[in-house]
């Protein structure tokens, strides 16, 4: 599978997805206008890549914010995670939020309740 590199852009994050290196980055704000199209080639990737993940993969959010339609999308991609979980893979997902947004620590915290996953929480100050 080759890499998926998305730029960031005002609406959307940046998003690097690696098989090889079993690696998957969203990184700034996500708030595109239509969601699920700006994420269609993401889950695809992602379904693709859970059908025969690497023996570990790692997963890291470093979102700011993304809106109720991304959180929609999202459902997709965390079931793609479950996929690799059940295959007896090591799975990795780091959770990213500035220490002063709670909202964005809940998310995570509910996200890695609902969906059972191993979230790592990673406070940052700057």
């Amino acid at each position: 599978m080759k890499p998926l590199t998305i730029k960031a852009t005002r609406q959307s994050p940046e998003i690097y997805l690696d098989a090889e290196d079993g690696i998957m980055k969203f990184t700034g704000k996500s708030r595109p206008e239509d969601a699920l199209l700006f994420y269609e080639p993401v889950i695809t990737w992602i379904k693709q890549y859970a059908n025969n993940p690497q023996p570990q993969t790692k997963v890291v959010f470093n979102l700011e914010y993304f809106n109720s339609s991304t959180t929609k999308v999202f459902k997709s991609f965390f079931e793609c995670l479950c996929q690799i979980k059940e295959q007896a893979k090591a799975l990795i997902i780091e959770w990213h939020y500035h220490e002063d947004d709670e909202d964005m620590q809940d998310v995570g915290e509910e996200l890695a309740s609902l969906y059972g996953l191993p979230f790592t929480f990673i406070a940052y100050n700057s």
